[in-house]
């Protein structure tokens, strides 16, 4: 075997050891996720209410963080409808 084919062994060996310690260790700490239907929720909440909707706008002031504020406003206060046409926009 020459020199040459020697170090491309090393490295492929090098680089199989190295995909399986990687796809060990996510088989290892992966945790499982809720179904898919609990993800797109989007109606009423047991409770009768609206699922919460929580914007981080920072201290933005431009005309869009504006509307979604008041959007985010009138969501809060159980007109959706009004809320949902802002933020169809």
């Amino acid at each position: 075997m020459t020199a040459r084919a020697h170090t491309y062994l090393i490295v492929a060996l090098a680089a199989v050891g190295a995909a399986a310690l990687v796809v060990g260790t996510v088989a290892f700490t992966r945790t499982s996720t809720p179904s898919a239907t609990a993800q797109t929720q989007t109606t009423a909440t047991p409770s009768g209410r609206a699922p919460a909707l929580v914007l981080d706008l920072g201290v933005r002031t431009d005309p869009e963080a504006v509307a979604l504020r008041r959007a985010n406003q009138l969501y809060s206060s159980g007109k959706r409808a009004a809320a949902a046409r802002i933020f169809a926009r």
